[in-house]
């Protein structure tokens, strides 16, 4: 099959012939070689050989028509890689998104790690005057309970 493979395939396992290749005439070579040792006896003489045979068959073949396979196949190839594109496409797409995600993510939380740490202080005053009240008997220990930190 001259198709490019299903998308998510690994790469290296691309097929090695085009679908270009069938309109471009192919070429086969076949050769055959051997040692023959022959020793015939006849009825007055006898006779030995020592051949060496041979023989090379050469076949060139040109497709004229193929029922618009090759048309088929090249249009087939053309859209695996237009499908092969979009899912790269579509990769960057996602890396990009997760990087900004993780982004946003971070913002957050130095943004978040900030407020705390400059909030650490007012509510250090505020369980001062808690405790400042409550030595007064202003405030119960329920009220005080509140404020401290676990």
């Amino acid at each position: 099959d001259t198709a490019f493979p299903p998308v998510g395939t690994p790469v290296g396992t691309v097929p090695r012939r085009t679908p270009l290749s069938d309109w471009r005439p192919s070429m086969a070579v076949t050769s055959e070689a051997g040692k023959k040792y022959e020793d015939s006896e006849y009825a007055f003489s006898s006779r030995e050989e020592n051949l060496t045979p041979w023989n090379a068959r050469t076949t060139l073949r040109q497709n004229l028509y193929k029922g618009g396979q090759t048309t088929a196949a090249v249009r087939r190839a053309e859209a695996g890689v237009q499908a092969w594109r979009a899912q790269l496409l579509a990769t960057e797409q996602q890396v990009l998104f997760d990087a900004e995600v993780s982004y946003g993510d971070i913002v957050r939380d130095e943004s978040m790690l900030k407020l705390n740490e400059s909030n650490e202080p007012v509510l250090g005053r505020q369980l001062q005057a808690a405790r400042a009240r409550f030595a007064v008997g202003e405030v119960a220990r329920s009220n005080l309970g509140r404020c401290n930190p676990q």
